[in-house]
């Protein structure tokens, strides 16, 4: 009987070591997946700033560029007006 107790301790006892070693496993696990998913919304977000830099670029040049094709359209009309005098 005596043996069969401390039988029986001991799977208790090799049990809760298990059930130890699988909660830090868990535990271990989350925080990985939580790193890496604060690494990835980083990752995320300085793609959106590098995406509003590059439109930001896009829209000056693109004014620039309308500029440009006004001042020469304002200059050809003005040659070609110039001319018929």
């Amino acid at each position: 009987m005596l043996l069969k107790t401390m039988a029986l301790e001991d799977k208790g006892r090799m049990q809760e070591d298990k059930i130890v070693e699988t909660m830090k496993f868990l535990l271990t696990s989350v925080k990985k997946l939580s790193d890496t998913f604060v690494e990835s919304e980083g990752q995320v977000k300085r793609g959106f700033g590098g995406v509003e830099k590059d439109l930001a670029e896009l829209r000056q040049q693109l004014q620039w560029l309308q500029r440009v094709v006004e001042e020469r359209s304002a200059a050809a009309e003005a040659a070609a007006g110039g001319g018929n005098e």
